[in-house]
């Protein structure tokens, strides 16, 4: 677990686009998207993949929190 800012949920996605964060009261919780959906950086959901368009290393311009 990571601390990572306080105050309401943020969420993050990662280099595994099925995989994203959610950061709750300073700490960072990893979550799978269900099986066929990848994390959509701009809604902030699990979203069908040509809906996502992920590419990689779009999650490197983003804050992303970093688990320990």
């Amino acid at each position: 677990m990571a601390e990572w800012g306080a105050g309401a949920n943020q969420y993050y996605g990662g280099a595994d686009f099925t995989q994203f964060r959610e950061c709750s009261n300073g700490i960072a919780y990893r979550f799978d998207c269900p099986a066929g959906l990848h994390w959509d950086l701009k809604l902030l959901t699990c979203n069908y993949p040509e809906q996502a368009n992920r590419v990689e290393g779009d999650h490197l311009h983003s804050r992303q929190p970093s688990l320990t």
